[in-house]
Parts: structure tokens; sequence; C-alpha cells
């Protein structure tokens, strides 16, 4: 029995191992499974980023005489500018750019050309970019008061002072009560105020805003007025009768500017007046006031401007400018 056992071991060690063989193979083999079907990735296109928008500027550069594109004029308040330019074209464009842009247009003058704009310091940027590619000419200089007369020297060396008196002082001795009826006079000015020695004012225009309180008004603008139309019997103007316009040019430190002036000029003119009274001026020319005064003088109107109270030889604009009458 036992060697029949023997016999028989090894075929069964054999075969075992042969089984235990097989099902190591088959558990270490990984099951193979059925593929599923591949889906293809399509690549979805990226969208651009969306390009910081670059201000659009004007496309008509037409020229001035000497070449500028663009003329820049001081503004008596800060964070402006005021621009004119050399034909309705240039001018078109440049409004066109300027409303795509964060810049403000706060007035323009569309017969002469002109804008005043506002900005802060955040949009330098944007108005330099406007300005690119522009040939641009600076006019600095703002409009004033003219200065008192300083005793000792200029104006008042040899000068005679004529106070209350100016009817003895300019040689008139009659009736001068009805003297400028019927006329127009636009005093451009700090602005006149009501006054029982003054004839009615007919208009007042107001292109900067008189202060809330009437009290702190400058009057310069109302004692001007006085010399012009003052019936008062103790202190009588040259004509009593006239028909006064009033025109706030000036702030009430003194000061304006060119779009300021330009802007009283042209409203004088639709409010009809025949003689312009500037009490005011600069010391170098501003070609916008200079236009604006050349379609006065034009259109049949009188002139009159201040030449300065300094004594200089020299006229102040724009009492320098041909076909205005200069006093001092």
């Amino acid at each position: 029995m036992k060697a029949r056992l023997r016999r028989l071991m090894p075929g069964s060690l054999v075969l075992l191992c042969g089984l235990l063989g097989y099902w190591l193979v088959r558990d270490a083999t990984p099951a193979t499974r059925s593929p599923s079907p591949r889906k293809d990735l399509v690549a979805t296109p990226r969208k651009p980023l969306p390009e910081a928008p670059k201000p659009t500027k004007s496309h008509v550069r037409d020229r001035f005489p000497d070449g500028t594109t663009i003329e820049v004029f001081g503004s008596c308040r800060k964070e402006e500018l005021i621009l004119r330019f050399p034909t309705e074209a240039s001018y078109n464009s440049f409004l066109h750019a300027l409303r795509r842009s964060s810049v403000r247009l706060i007035d323009r003058l569309d017969i002469l050309r002109a804008i005043r704009i506002g900005f802060n310091a955040e949009e330098m940027q944007v108005l330099a970019a406007l300005f690119e590619d522009e040939q641009i000419t600076t006019y600095k200089t703002l409009t004033r008061l003219p200065e008192a007369p300083r005793a000792g020297g200029g104006a008042s060396l040899g000068a005679v002072a004529f106070g209350a008196q100016v009817l003895p002082w300019l040689g008139v001795t009659g009736d001068n009560s009805r003297w400028g009826k019927g006329v127009k006079l636009a005093v451009l000015d700090t602005g006149i105020l009501p006054h029982p020695a003054l004839p009615p004012i007919t208009r007042s225009i107001e292109i900067f805003p008189f202060p809330k309180d009437p009290m702190t008004t400058h009057l310069h603008g109302t004692a001007v007025a006085s010399l012009i139309a003052g019936k008062d019997p103790m202190v009588r103007g040259v004509a009593p009768a006239v028909d006064l316009i009033s025109v706030r040019v000036l702030d009430d430190r003194g000061i304006s500017d060119s779009f300021a002036i330009a802007a009283g000029i042209l409203a004088a003119m639709d409010a009809g007046a025949e003689i312009l009274n500037l009490s005011l001026g600069e010391q170098s020319d501003s070609p916008l006031a200079g236009e604006a005064i050349r379609m006065a003088i034009d259109r049949g109107i009188v002139v009159v401007a201040s030449s300065g109270n300094e004594g200089l030889q020299e006229a102040k604009y724009p009492a320098a400018y041909a076909g205005v009458i200069g006093v001092s």
C-alpha cells in the first residue's frame, strides 16, 4: 500500500503544482475588458482678452497760417483748458474724438471753433493721447482788471484825476441828460449791480455767475457803469440815457480768460449792443479774443478798451487791436 502511494505521490505533486501555477498566473493577469468607444476631444478656441479701449484721435489736422493745428489757451479755473481750431472740419473731428473720451466738454463757441474742456489728474494721459501728433501753440496769459495807478509813476505821473467830476474834466458844461438815448452799450466787466444812480439794466448776461451774496460782488463793473451812465445830479455820467447791458466776464478776483471774453463779446452782439466797453486787458495777443473783436468791428460795433494804467508805451490787448479805441 505504502509502495503504491509512493508511486502516485510524485504524479499528484506534479498535478498539484501545475494547478497551483495555473491559478497563480490567472490571478496575476489583469482581466481583459472590452474597449469602450473613444471620444474625440475637440479643443475649444480661447476667446481673446478684450483690449483696453484706445482714445480716438482726430483724423483732420488742418493748420493755422503758422502751422499750428490746435491753439491752447490758459483758463482762469483749475483743471481746464481752452482749445481753438483752424477750420470747422478739424473742430468737428476733434469734438467727435472728445465724445469718445473721458475728458469733459464744458462749453463751446461753434462760430469761433473754440471749446472749454475739463479734466482731472487721472485723465491727463487721455488728454495727452488726444493731443498726439498735433502741432500745438500755447497762450498762457489771463485777462485782468487794470492795475490802479501808482503814486509817483506810471499813468499817475502828470495825470489829472477827475474823481467825481468826469463831465467838467471832459469839458461838458451843458445838459447831457439825454445823451445816449436809444443806444445799446454793453459793459464787459465784473457785472453791473442795480443802483438808484444808474439807469435800469436792460439785460444782464452772466458768462461767470454772480456770487450768491451780492454784497461780495466785485464792484468794478458797477463803477465803470456809473462813469458811463450815472444819472445822479452829483455824479452824472457821460451818457445817462443809454441802454445798459451788463456782461459779467470777470470773476470776483478780477480775472478772466480768452474764452470768457470771446463768449461775452458774442453774447453782447446777440443782445444788439452797438458799443462794447472792456475795461480790462492782458499783456499779449489772444487770437481767440482777437477774432471775436474783429467780428464785432466788422459788424460796425464800436469797441472801447483799457490800454492800461501803467503808463507803458504799448497798449494792452484788446486795446492794441486795430480798430479798437484804447483809453487809460
